[in-house]
């Protein structure tokens, strides 16, 4: 019984001294560093990582749990932008914080996780190199606990495949949009188009009764079109002069695009110049109409763009005829502005 005690305490010894000799030889700070080829502008991977509302698009730990609830401050992409985020055991909870950045060129957050002290850095540096950039990612964290260091030796292989899937992740979208133009999985075109001209019915409303407001309108755009023997130059269309989100109202016409000069007594017109759009076709019902035009307004701060009001919405099927929604479709138009 004495020899087997003596064991026992000689065991419990090692253990200690084994414990005390990786606490030593762990290092202080969780440190990581992945790198990414990706053949596209410096710009267009940039944007992704600048913008704290996109890192849903390719975060690697997104995909540990969609139920992910993001919080964000009223800027996203500037210094001082904060994103909260809370989630399952995988993610758990926490900030991160911009808190330098050089467009284009590199960018830094804080990292503030719930439960655990002191902060984490993580850094992205975009070397542009022909037709390629080079993205380096690294992950610097916070002193730990003595007793704690041999958990950065064993989070470190686990946070190093998380960081080179992100990479992986961020490749195929920023190759998706500067070689193919699609994003959020919407083929973006620019094009040129002609003038138009519309009768239409012009009002402020409510967010909730866009829909109302334009289905009340048509009827009566269609029978002044059929009474002075108007031509169809189109289908029926949304003109958005504002956004309002914030404002829960938006600045809209419900519209029918003619073939005839604008000269028309009676009812309100409106001509579009010519000029260069980008353009997006939707399928699907209306309420996913948000996404297409975020699609929009992504390339449109890649490649510097700024696009002048009305944004028109063009209803391309009509319902009466395709009960199926997601068979329904809307070309979304953004005219450019050009110097």
């Amino acid at each position: 019984m004495k020899k087997f005690a003596r064991i026992l305490v000689y065991f419990l010894v090692g253990i200690i001294i084994l414990s005390l000799i990786s606490m030593f030889l762990s290092p202080k700070k969780l440190r990581v560093e992945v790198e990414q080829s990706i053949q596209a502008p410096a710009n267009i991977c940039f944007t992704l990582v600048e913008d704290l509302s996109r890192w849903t698009l390719w975060s690697p730990w997104a995909e540990l749990d969609s139920n992910i609830v993001y919080a964000y401050s009223a800027n996203t992409s500037e210094v001082g932008a904060r994103m909260h985020w809370k989630g399952n055991e995988a993610v758990g909870e926490g900030w991160q914080t911009m808190t330098a950045r050089r467009k284009a060129d590199s960018i830094q957050y804080s990292l503030e996780f719930k439960g655990w002290d002191g902060l984490a850095y993580t850094n992205m540096y975009f070397q542009e190199l022909n037709d390629k950039t080079m993205v380096r990612w690294t992950f610097d964290g916070s002193n730990t606990p003595f007793p704690l260091r041999p958990l950065n030796l064993i989070g470190k292989s686990e946070l190093k495949k998380s960081l080179e899937k992100g990479l992986i992740n961020l490749k195929r979208l920023a190759e998706d949009r500067a070689n193919q133009k699609i994003y959020r999985g919407f083929q973006i075109k620019e094009t040129e188009l002609t003038s138009k001209n519309y009768i239409l019915n012009r009002k402020t409303v409510a967010l909730e009764n866009i829909q109302q407001f334009y289905t009340q309108n048509l009827g009566s755009l269609f029978a002044k079109i059929q009474s002075e023997g108007l031509s169809l130059d189109g289908m029926p269309s949304g003109l958005f002069y504002s956004y309002g989100v914030q404002l829960g109202k938006t600045d809209m016409a419900a519209a029918i695009p003619i073939q005839e000069d604008l000269d028309i007594r009676g009812v309100n017109t409106v001509s579009l110049e010519p000029g260069r759009v980008v353009q997006v076709d939707y399928h699907g019902d209306y309420t996913g109409l948000e996404n297409a035009h975020k699609a929009i307004d992504e390339y449109l701060t890649d490649y510097g763009l700024e696009y002048a009001f009305p944004i028109v919405e063009e209803y391309m099927t009509d319902p009466g005829e395709e009960p199926d929604p997601s068979k329904w479709l809307t070309r979304i138009t953004y005219y450019l502005i050009h110097e």
